[in-house]
């Protein structure tokens, strides 16, 4: 469907997404994770389409029951086209986080 847009001039998107990601047990304690994403966004009303894509590793290590330290990175590189595209990025976040779940 068409997504409202913040982009001055474009009454909305249109947005195509594709995802998978894997979880794995290696250990009792230890769970580890992989992910990618692509999603490609083509505005409407300006000459512009945006196409992202995202990998993410993490790995948690259960400190309790409901306890656990998590390990993250995520890359993203996003790239634009058309006449109003905007400058294109990529961007490395590294992530260390202590995580409740009740």
């Amino acid at each position: 469907g068409i997504v409202p847009s913040a982009v001055i001039g474009a009454g909305g998107f249109f947005s195509s997404r594709a995802a998978a990601n894997v979880d794995h047990e290696l250990l009792r304690n230890l769970l580890l994770s992989v992910g990618a994403e692509y999603r490609l966004e083509e505005f409407q009303d300006i000459d512009r389409s945006d196409t992202t894509f995202q990998t993410n590793l993490a790995a948690t290590y259960l400190i309790g029951r409901s306890v656990g330290l998590v390990a993250e990175y995520q890359y993203t590189d996003v790239t634009s086209d058309g006449l109003l595209a905007r400058q294109p990025f990529d961007q490395n976040i590294f992530r260390l986080s202590l995580e409740y779940r009740p």
